[in-house]
Formats: C-alpha cells, structure tokens, sequence
C-alpha cells in the first residue's frame, strides 16, 4: 500500500528521526515522505518577482540535512521510499488543505513536542495546521537518546554515515 506522509521539517538532522521511525514501523508499505517547511513570504514586489522556491530550500538546507538525506535514500530501494521536500507559504488552513490535497498527503507524523529551529525570521510551526487538517495524525516521542520504541535517534557522523 502507497503512503504519502508530511513530516514537518526545520532542516535538522533531528527532524529525519521522524522517518526514520515511519520507515522502522512501515512494513511492507510504499512510502513518499513530503519533508515541509512553513514560511511566510516576502511582501515586496520585487522579493516576489525574483523569488524561487528551489533555490530557498537548497539555501535552508544544511550539509548535515543533505548528507542524512542522501543516506536513507541509499539505504531504501526507490521503490520503497520517495522522500521530497516542499515549502509551504500559505496564510490560512483553506491554503493548507489545499497543499494536503495537491501534494495528495495522508497523513501526518510529528513529535509530541516539537520545537523547530525557526532561527530564519519568516519561518512559522506548522503543527496548529497539521492538528486542524482531516490528516491522520500520528504523534512519536523522540527523546535525545531514544524513541518511545526503544529505537536509537540519528547521528551522523563525520564520514557521512548514520548511526542509528
């Protein structure tokens, strides 16, 4: 069975553990994880004429994010595991729908306390949204050191592997 997942994300190694713990518990189901992160935009004329989504998320991304990244995909076969990462820009929960329906989500997995790095200015927690939406919503306590399943978090090392 295919599963289309929102995961918010503030582009932190932390917020994989997220996937990592959907992939652990997943079974033989397809995945497509959509990693979102909620912003606001810009209101200048001009911010908006030359704005790109594409080069926003490579400028939030860090190496460490894009490194875990690269690893779960290896580590899954791309018939299994599809994960993307999306911007989300709207005001109000009919924009949100919206986003759940056009990028054809599920379901929601979030942590129970979630407490995003917004140190970007225009970035907002999208968790009052995800607690409103027709989402099946699926909260996991990730503790530093362990999960609520006793399954380790993710590091990754130096070389660019993961330690689960």
């Amino acid at each position: 069975m295919k599963r289309t997942i929102l995961i918010p994300t503030d582009f932190s190694v932390e917020s994989l553990n997220l996937v990592k713990h959907t992939l652990a518990n997943a079974g033989d189901d397809k995945l497509h994880f959509v990693l979102t992160h909620c912003r606001f935009l810009s209101d200048c004329p001009i911010d908006l004429l030359y704005f790109s989504k594409t080069e926003l998320l490579q400028s939030l991304k860090t190496p460490e994010f894009k490194k875990t990244c690269k690893a779960l995909r290896q580590s899954y076969s791309a018939d299994k595991v599809l994960i993307k990462t999306e911007l989300f820009t709207g005001l109000n929960q009919a924009a949100f729908n919206a986003f759940i329906d056009g990028n054809q989500i599920d379901e929601a997995v979030i942590p129970k306390r979630y407490n995003p790095r917004l140190n970007r200015q225009p970035s907002f927690n999208p968790i009052p949204f995800i607690r409103k939406s027709r989402l099946k919503i699926t909260e996991v306590s990730l503790g530093a050191k362990q999960n609520s399943q006793g399954n380790q978090s993710l590091t990754l090392l130096p070389n660019g592997f993961l330690r689960a």
